[in-house]
C-alpha cells in the first residue's frame, strides 16, 4: 500500500522511522554522561602534615555544672552567689579527645532523634546517637601555637574546595557556603540506619561531616545512589587525625555500630549560594564545545526543531488502540528532588544533573525548545508470591512435625489435615515478590520550569485583572501520563531498581488467592518539548 503523502510504502515507512525514531535518539543523547567528574559522596583524611584539626581546641557552651565540675576548662563565675545546678560554662579540649573528655561532652548532650514523616522520634534500634546544638559549639584556635589562623579559613580555604571538587561543585564567585548543624556523638553501639538528610534549610543541598580527632574502630558510613553502594571508612587513622565525609541529600547513607571508642563529628550543612545557577556544575558548560556527546545532542534537537522526525500514527499493542506520538519528552535524572526543591528551579540541580542541563540549555533555547522540571511517580502492581510462600512454609511446619514425631518415638506417617491445623499457623510475614505484573502506570506532578515557576500558573506580574481581582492560580495536579511508554526516557528507567514504597493487602488464605502487591519508584524528570508545541503540551502536563 502506498502512502499518499510521502509516495513511500507503509513498509518503507515503519523501517524508515525505526532508524530515525526521534525517542530512541534523544534518550540516547541525553544518557551520555557528559564528562562529568564528580560523585554523589566524598571521603578524605588529611595526613599529619596537612593538620586539619592541628592547634586547634573545641569549645561547648552552655552545659550542666553538676556534670563537668570536675573538668579543669571549666569557666564558673565565682562571684554568683544563686546555687542553682545549671549555669552558663564553657568546655574546652584540644585534640585528640580523649575517652574521658568525650563522656565529659556526653553529659552535656541530649539523645538524637530520627524524622518520620512530619513528626521526630527517639528510638535508639533506628538511631543511636548524642547530639549538640550547633549554636553551642566552636573550634578555635589554640593560641599557644602561633600563626594559627581560624576554623572558618580552614573551612574555607581546605575543606570546601575539596568537597567541591570531589561532588563537583563549582567554585565560583559565590562559592556553597558551610552552616555548622550539630555535633553528633556515637559511643560504642552508636549507629543510625540507612536513611536520607532533609533539606535542613533553603538552598541546601549536602551534608558534610567532619571526624573529629578521637579513637574509635567501626562507624563505617555506607552510602547508596543510584542502586551503587560504597563503604567510607575513616576509623583506622582517628586518633590523630581529622577527616571530612560529604553527600548529597538523596544519598541513602547508614552509620554503621561504632565497635570500641568514640566517634565525635561536626555536621554541616552545604548551601548553594549563587542565584539563577544550577547547583553543582564542575565542568563549565561551553555552548560552543565540539565534544562529540554534545554534538549528537544538538544533532537531534536541531532534527526535531526542523520537523524531520515523523510522528506517525502507531499502533499501542497493550491496548490495541492508536496515539499520535507525543511531542513531550520526560528524562528521568539521577537525584531524586522535593516539590520544595522544585520550587527553586534550576538552582536544586545536583551533581550530574546539573552539569548535564547546563550544557543542555543553551543548545535547546537555540533551537526553540523549553525546558522544565517534574516529580514523576511510577506505579506497579500484580499478585504477589505470598500464597506459594506460606504453602512452603506449611510444608516446613508439616516436615518439623513428622521429625518431631520420629524423634519422640512416634510412628513416622504423613501427616493430614485431620492432625495438623494449618490455620492455627496463622499466615506467611516473611519477605515477598511479585510474580504477575497487572497493572503499571506513571505519573506527573510539581511541573515547573526552570525558574521554579508551575506550569499553568500565572506570573506575579499577571496577578492582577484590569478590574483589580486576583487572578485564580490553577490548581497543579498529580496527572498520569498516558502512553509512557513513548514518552519517559529512557525506557523502563526503574528496571531494577528498588521500590521507594511497597504496599501489600491479602484476605488472608481462605480462597486460595494470592495477596495484591503495589510497588512505588519515584524520581524527578526533565522535560523538553517545542516551544511551538506549547498550547498543547502544558494541559497535559498539568490535567488543566
Amino acid at each position: 500500500m502506498e502512502n499518499e503523502a510521502s509516495g513511500h510504502s507503509t513498509a518503507d515507512v515503519s523501517e524508515e522511522q525505526e532508524e530515525t525514531d526521534l525517542g530512541e535518539e534523544l534518550s540516547s543523547a541525553l544518557s551520555a554522561d557528559f564528562d562529568f567528574l564528580g560523585k554523589p559522596y566524598y571521603s578524605r583524611t588529611y595526613t599529619a602534615v596537612e593538620g586539619l584539626c592541628d592547634n586547634y581546641k573545641l569549645k561547648i557552651d552552655t552545659v550542666r555544672v553538676e556534670d563537668v565540675k570536675d573538668v579543669k576548662d571549666v569557666k564558673d563565675d565565682e562571684d554568683d552567689e544563686d546555687d542553682e545546678a545549671v549555669k552558663d560554662v564553657k568546655l574546652e579540649f584540644a585534640f585528640p579527645l580523649h575517652e574521658t573528655y568525650v563522656k565529659k561532652i556526653i553529659a552535656s548532650a541530649s539523645q538524637a532523634p530520627f524524622g518520620k514523616g512530619e513528626e521526630k522520634k527517639v528510638d535508639k534500634e533506628v538511631r543511636d546517637t548524642w547530639e549538640i546544638e550547633g549554636s553551642r559549639v566552636s573550634i578555635e584556635p589554640n593560641f599557644s601555637y602561633r600563626g594559627t589562623r581560624s576554623w572558618s579559613h580552614q573551612l574555607e580555604f581546605y575543606v570546601l574546595p575539596d568537597v567541591c571538587k570531589g561532588l563537583g561543585v563549582p567554585l565560583t564567585m559565590a562559592s556553597p557556603q558551610l552552616e555548622l548543624y550539630k555535633m553528633l556523638i556515637y559511643e560504642p553501639g552508636g549507629h543510625f540506619l540507612p536513611h536520607q538528610d532533609t533539606q535542613k534549610t533553603d538552598g541546601m543541598f549536602a551534608t558534610v561531616v567532619v571526624v573529629l580527632p578521637s579513637q574509635h574502630s567501626g562507624g563505617e558510613v555506607h552510602v547508596t545512589h543510584a542502586g551503587s553502594t560504597a563503604v567510607l571508612d575513616v576509623s583506622s587513622d582517628s586518633k590523630e587525625l581529622g577527616s571530612v565525609l560529604a553527600w548529597y541529600t538523596d544519598v541513602v547513607h547508614e552509620v554503621k555500630p561504632v565497635k570500641s571508642g568514640y566517634r565525635v563529628a561536626l555536621s554541616y550543612n552545604l548551601i548553594h549560594a549563587t542565584p539563577n545557577k544550577p547547583v553543582p556544575v564542575f565542568k563549565t558548560p561551553n555552548p560552543l564545545t565540539d565534544d562529540e556527546k554534545t554534538s549528537r545532542l544538538r544533532t537531534v534537537l536541531e532534527k526535531w526543531s526542523k520537523k524531520e522526525y515523523e510522528f506517525r500514527t502507531v499502533e499501542i499493542q497493550r491496548s490495541g488502540g492508536e496515539v499520535k506520538q507525543p511531542p513531550y519528552y520526560a528524562y528521568t535524572l539521577g537525584h531524586d528532588y522535593s516539590a520544595r526543591d522544585l520550587s527553586t528551579g534550576i538552582q536544586c540541580l545536583k551533581g550530574s544533573d546539573a552539569h548535564k542541563i547546563s550544557l543542555i540549555l543553551p543548545i535547546a533555547k537555540e533551537n526553540g525548545f523549553r525546558l522544565g522540571l517534574a516529580n514523576l511517580k511510577y506505579k506497579r502492581s500484580g499478585c504477589a508470591d505470598d500464597l506459594y510462600r506460606h504453602e512452603e512454609m506449611i510444608e516446613e511446619l508439616r516436615e518439623e512435625e513428622r521429625q518431631r514425631r520420629i524423634a519422640a518415638g512416634e510412628a513416622e506417617e504423613s501427616i493430614g489435615d485431620d492432625d495438623f491445623d494449618a490455620d492455627a499457623c496463622g499466615t506467611y510475614s516473611g519477605p515477598i515478590s511479585m510474580i504477575n505484573l497487572d497493572e503499571e502506570k506513571y505519573y506527573i506532578s510539581n511541573v515547573v520550569d526552570l525558574d521554579g515557576k508551575a506550569l499553568g500558573t500565572v506570573s506575579s506580574a499577571q496577578d492582577e485583572e484590569a478590574d483589580g481581582r486576583k487572578k485564580k492560580k490553577r490548581k497543579i495536579e498529580e496527572v498520569e501520563i498516558k502512553h509512557a511508554h513513548w514518552t519517559v526516557l529512557p525506557p523502563d528507567p526503574f528496571r531494577d531498581a528498588e521500590p521507594d514504597e511497597e504496599d501489600y493487602h491479602h484476605e488472608g488464605y481462605m480462597g486460595n488467592d494470592p495477596g495484591d502487591l503495589t510497588y512505588w519508584y519515584a524520581r524527578a524528570v526533565l522535560i523538553i518539548y517545542h516551544e511551538r508545541d506549547e498550547k498543547e503540551i502544558v494541559p497535559l502536563l498539568t490535567g488543566n
